[in-house]
């Protein structure tokens, strides 16, 4: 009588108060299966595995049956659970609490009387815990909280911890470039190696300029001095077009004045157009060259939601500071002695913040 009062209610509650159960709602899809869930273990089979242990044994495991009272779903268990059954800390009839599960299912959802052998749970020893006899089955609001005792290293993620900070260490620092791991370093550390790499920029950058500057005063003279030797020559003249060996000769000659004494009007002015040619080309590619050559890295960043942002955030020339982004594309990066992007993403966790200067 008891089982057929409890089909009639079980059939009252689902058909004609579309009442649906939680494992009901995770098979079809219509509830994520992480939600918080209480569940009872109806059963606990004994798989054999198709893998051997490192002795040439043969390992079996075990797989959990779970029921909300109405259906009953099958869970895979990772070690610390295995662990947990062997000991006999978890039998048939305890109530377990689980976080953070994981359907493994086909992408639609399925009728829950079909889905007992097509689909099942994944759950972890770190995201599931042993409840009161008395907590109702089902999904529940009430989070579920470990504690560090419950934890184990191969336990899986954590879904919630309530601690208490102790203890605040100082800011350390590690570096990231493969190969070159090592001991974390303070803050202080980290300030006075960010200066000595900025008196080095200076100074690297100080002595290109100084090449770039006396490379311009050359050119600079050549053309005043081409200048001077035009100065009596036909404006009418036509200049043909000089090769590069001509004003190379003319720049390797130990007199200049004597180089051109013997040279037709025409071909100092085809020089003197050449060399002014070069001159305004090289002040336009020497700020360039010399960032280029202190190895300056470009980045192509994706931002993800960035209309979250809003539109006027993001402006080219603007400077931000940009924290906790993700190496993308990384085979595509080029290597820092080489020109090329690096390629970067932002993260859930990434704040932007713009710099005036």
């Amino acid at each position: 009588m008891v089982l057929i009062w409890l089909s009639i209610d079980s059939y009252e509650r689902e058909i004609n108060r579309a009442h649906r159960s939680a494992v009901k709602r995770i098979q079809e899809h219509d509830s994520s299966a992480s939600l918080p869930i209480i569940l009872c273990v109806s059963g606990i089979i004994d798989v054999p595995a198709d893998t051997a242990s490192e002795d040439g044994n043969s390992v079996d495991r075990q797989v959990l049956e779970l029921t909300d009272g109405w259906y009953t779903i099958r869970a895979n268990v990772d070690p610390p659970m295995s662990r947990a059954l062997k000991a006999g800390k978890l039998r048939v009839g305890f109530k377990i609490g689980v976080a953070g599960a994981k359907l493994d299912a086909s992408r639609e959802g399925t009728d829950v009387l079909e889905a007992l052998n097509k689909s099942s749970l994944r759950i972890t020893g770190n995201s599931t815990c042993l409840v009161e006899w008395y907590r109702p089955l089902g999904f529940t609001y009430k989070p579920f909280i470990s504690t560090l005792r419950s934890l184990s290293p191969d336990g899986g993620n954590i879904p919630l911890l309530d601690i208490r900070v102790t203890k605040v260490f100082p800011l350390a620092y590690i570096t990231t470039e493969k190969g070159k791991g090592g001991s974390p370093w303070s803050a202080e550390e980290e300030y006075k190696q960010q200066d000595e790499w900025n008196e080095r920029y200076m100074q690297e950058r100080s002595r290109l300029q100084a090449d770039s500057e006396r490379r311009m005063r050359g050119f600079e003279e050549d053309v005043e001095h081409l200048r001077s030797a035009i100065e009596g020559i036909d404006g009418s003249m036509d200049a043909y077009p000089c090769e590069d060996e001509e004003l190379d000769l003319f720049r390797a000659a130990p007199s200049k004045s004597q180089h051109l004494k013997g040279m037709p009007g025409s071909a100092v002015l085809s020089l003197y157009m050449k060399a002014k040619e070069e001159f305004q080309t090289e002040m336009v590619n020497a700020q360039a060259e010399m960032e280029d050559q202190i190895r300056l890295r470009e980045a192509q960043l994706q931002v993800w939601d960035a209309k979250a942002l809003g539109e006027k955030m993001l402006q080219e020339g603007a400077r931000y500071q940009v924290s906790n982004l993700i190496p993308a594309q990384q085979k595509a990066w080029a290597t820092f002695r080489d020109k090329g992007e690096i390629y970067l993403s932002t993260s859930k966790a990434t704040t932007w913040k713009r710099r005036d200067d």
